[in-house]
């Protein structure tokens, strides 16, 4: 690893409120949206259309998904990016799909990086863990972090003298890099992990993650089918 990820939570967090008054008062013409971590591809139609791929969970088949959409600045093709938005009921093609997109928020989107210090030099600040899931040769995380204003180092790491095991010590890397914490807000990431998870001798990546909630499961398993 030759560098550290700086990345802001202001830019890469999304914060989710819902609230109604009373039950008679909701739109029954309204429907739930549908939240996930997806690849952004580019633009079609000269840039009026932007085009997704979501990597079906666990080895599941993938979709290419298309609607009109602002793409938050900074983010290029093969970002991962949190996409809120409704399926077209018209399109009913297996691979390929047209949304009505609501949104398009930044997250963190990153490859899995090898350790060159010593596995103590690594902050691991605590987090609060909300899921951990792997879509293809994606691991992606939901949790909250504490919000500083302020640039942080968040990325997952491998132990390189586990690469040859069949099990595979993988790190999350947190240093909010102040002391200075104000409240909880809500993060997702997106780590690319296929150059160890194709291995042949992989058979699972077990996750160490220091966890608020259960500080007793110190680390999850993600296993080959």
């Amino acid at each position: 690893m030759t560098r550290w990820a700086h990345i802001s939570v202001m830019a890469l967090v999304l914060t989710m409120a819902w609230s109604c008054s009373k039950d008679r008062d909701i739109d029954p013409s309204l429907t739930d949206y549908r939240y996930d971590v997806v690849t952004y591809l580019g633009s079609t139609d000269n840039g009026m259309r932007q085009q997704f791929e979501l990597v079906g969970r666990g080895d599941n088949p993938s979709v290419i998904l298309e609607g009109i959409v602002d793409i938050p600045k900074g983010v290029l093709p093969n970002h991962r990016v949190l996409l809120r938005y409704d399926l077209d009921d018209r399109t009913s093609q297996a691979t390929r799909r047209s949304i009505k997109a609501y949104g398009c928020t930044a997250i963190i989107s990153d490859s899995i990086r090898y350790n060159a210090l010593p596995l103590a030099r690594y902050p691991r600040h605590a987090v609060r863990l909300r899921s951990l899931w792997r879509t293809g040769d994606f691991v992606n995380l939901h949790c909250q972090v504490e919000y500083t204003g302020k640039s942080r180092l968040f990325f997952l790491m491998i132990d390189s003298a586990t690469i040859d095991a069949d099990t595979v010590q993988c790190y999350l890397v947190h240093d909010p890099r102040t002391d200075s914490t104000m409240w909880w807000r809500e993060c997702y990431a997106s780590f690319h992990v296929g150059n160890v998870w194709r291995r042949p001798g992989c058979r699972a990546l077990r996750v160490h993650i220091t966890d608020v909630v259960a500080p007793e499961v110190p680390w999850h398993d993600i296993v080959k089918p």
